[in-house]
């Protein structure tokens, strides 16, 4: 499956999903130098379920302009970042403009609807692992013998039951879950576009 641009059946982004990046040296959020009024450039963001405003899209920016409408500075925006102004917000110096998580790639979902999930099967394509931080046990993506089985997760349309389209596109709804995938979401439950479905420990991401 093809993993980059919206649109694409896999989405594979950066996201905020701690906030320790700091203390390991690497940047996990942009913070202004300058006072002056936000402006979004090329910029989606949507509210995902818990409120808070998500980039879905890779090229979009923020810039802070000075009081006579001058660029002071601009910030390019991860797909995934969590958005922590408004445009046309005035920012103070040393504001948060974004936040994400260097060290894992999200699966977003791009529309609101329910989940499903397709041949995540316990102790075959999947295992239960305790998380060592929360306590919580979370789902994990692992190999399998058998190659016919491709764990995914469909988004459905909660009152018909049928996979949903992307939008401007002819691909559904259906992402595929890479080994390593840690599951974020339960079967049935109702997420909203910029929800994370999954997260891919960045150690587990392969790149070209």
């Amino acid at each position: 499956q093809s993993i980059g641009e919206p649109g694409t059946q896999l989405t594979m982004r950066t996201f905020h999903i701690g906030g320790a990046a700091a203390s390991k040296g690497e940047q996990s959020a942009h913070t202004t130098h300058f006072t002056g009024t936000t402006k979004f450039h090329n910029l989606n963001a949507v509210k995902n379920k818990s409120g808070n405003l998500v980039a879905m899209n890779r090229n979009g920016e923020i810039t802070v302009e000075d009081q006579n409408g001058v660029e002071v500075e601009r910030f390019s925006i991860v797909y995934g970042a969590e958005i922590k102004v408004k445009e046309g917000e005035k920012v103070k110096q040393g504001q948060m403009i974004a936040e994400w998580d260097p060290f894992a790639n999200p699966i977003l979902t791009e529309m609101d609807g329910r989940i499903k999930f397709g041949d995540v099967m316990e102790n075959i394509t999947m295992v239960e692992q305790v998380d060592d931080r929360t306590g919580f046990a979370r789902k994990v993506i692992i190999p399998s013998k058998n190659p016919e089985l491709r764990p995914r997760i469909s988004i459905k349309d909660a009152d018909s039951g049928k996979t949903l389209k992307l939008p401007g596109t002819n691909n559904f709804a259906r992402y595929f879950m890479p080994v390593g995938a840690h599951v974020m979401v339960q079967e049935g439950e109702h997420v909203s576009a910029g929800d994370v479905i999954a997260k891919i420990p960045r150690e587990t991401t392969k790149t070209k």
